[in-house]
């Protein structure tokens, strides 16, 4: 009061005078803006390298994220740990980590996920070694309107981009997938959940709701596809390769006493799906993929490794027999007609299909198949199906 009253005041203070010309005060604005900008800037948890290249969108996308995620989970620093010990969340993990080969020992899951925790705690210059580098896919959680909370760093290997790269478009998971499954994630996510939440008014009133409905959507599982915009171009989505196919699996969580909004959250593991023009991509390394070779009356003539370790047979016992004989009941109508599809159709030579195979256990497991004749290289050589299947 008497630095005003003397004239003098504070160093450093910006004073804005309504007498000044409107250009004069935009610029004033503008400067503001940028400060305030600058500071936001020097407060993301990213490398200076990685900070500088931001785009003042894109750094306002994660700075809405990083909030999200200190107003959802205030105990930050007990958070990963007590996450990770959850059964619901082991159980995730567990399940993306690749099998154990038929040459190494069996796979001691609790020393695994224990060792998986310690590294994923680990406070080294190199933050990014953790549980997500042995998953085949990569972590995500959002809130049930969508907005995230978080995208593994291990994102980059399947989509090629990082999370700042893909947070150019917007801070919600819907800015980052393609509009035409906006609907069906939609239904998918709000599935259970009672009508007063999947609206806006969940914001206001989800403290006093949210905790008791959270319990009772746990553990229930959801599972969608859908497309990722990999541009980072947000005007440039419809290139090849700007989109890649994503299997979405996770359910809801409550996080009490963690989580300070008492709100569910959806964690989920993303799988690339392998597609007849990305196939060969995602074959690369993947432990949960192999491949068989079979007559045009799919007949099969050949399986890898992969697919003995997968289905349990050896590749003698598989030899001469029908894929059909391996497909449950309920897949042989839609395998028919994509099997007929691609063999008498002179434009369609490759599809895609979802189906459950039998295992030599009597078991049944989800395979995503990519299907494709593949024409011999001269007269004498007959055509062959190649199909690739993912285990998902």
């Amino acid at each position: 009061m008497m630095l005003m009253a003397s004239g003098l005041r504070p160093r450093g203070e910006v004073l804005f005078d309504a007498n000044k010309s409107t250009k004069g005060a935009s610029k004033l604005r503008r400067d503001l803006i940028n400060s305030e900008i600058a500071n936001l800037r020097d407060l993301l948890p990213l490398p200076q390298s990685t900070r500088q290249r931001l785009s003042q969108l894109q750094l306002m996308a994660l700075v809405c994220v990083y909030v999200r995620k200190a107003n959802y989970f205030q105990q930050g620093k007990g958070f990963g740990k007590e996450l990770l010990e959850k059964p619901q969340v082991r159980q995730v993990v567990l399940a993306k980590l690749p099998p154990a080969c038929d040459n190494s020992p069996v796979r001691d899951d609790d020393r695994l996920f224990k060792r998986s925790i310690d590294i994923g705690m680990h406070t080294a210059p190199t933050p990014n070694i953790g549980f997500s580098k042995a998953m085949s896919g990569f972590l995500m959680m959002l809130t049930q309107n969508g907005k995230l909370l978080y995208i593994s760093d291990n994102a980059a290997e399947y989509l090629g981009h990082s999370m700042e790269d893909l947070l150019i478009h917007g801070d919600s998971v819907y800015d980052i997938i393609d509009k035409q499954d906006h609907g069906a994630i939609q239904a998918e996510l709000g599935r259970g959940v009672p009508q007063h939440q999947t609206s806006a008014s969940a914001l206001h009133h989800g403290h006093h709701h949210h905790g008791t409905h959270g319990t009772q959507l746990d553990g229930e599982q959801r599972m969608f596809l859908c497309r990722m915009n990999v541009s980072r171009n947000a005007r440039r989505q419809m290139r090849f390769g700007d989109q890649k196919v994503v299997l979405v699996q996770g359910h809801y969580l409550s996080y009490l006493p963690l989580c300070s909004r008492n709100e569910p959250v959806f964690i989920a593991t993303c799988t690339p799906i392998a597609m007849p023009e990305t196939r060969e991509c995602v074959v690369q390394g993947a432990t949960n993929v192999f491949t068989t070779i079979h007559s045009m009356d799919m007949k099969i003539v050949h399986v890898d490794r992969n697919g003995e370790f997968h289905l349990g047979y050896s590749r003698s016992e598989l030899q001469g027999i029908s894929w059909y004989q391996l497909l449950h009941w309920e897949s042989t109508r839609e395998a028919q007609s994509k099997h007929r599809l691609i063999t008498q159709s002179e434009q369609d030579r490759s599809c895609i299909l979802l189906v459950r195979m039998q295992r030599r256990q009597n078991d049944f497991i989800w395979v995503h198949v990519v299907l494709q004749v593949r024409d011999g290289q001269d007269s004498n050589q007959q055509s062959v199906i190649v199909c690739t299947n993912q285990v998902l």
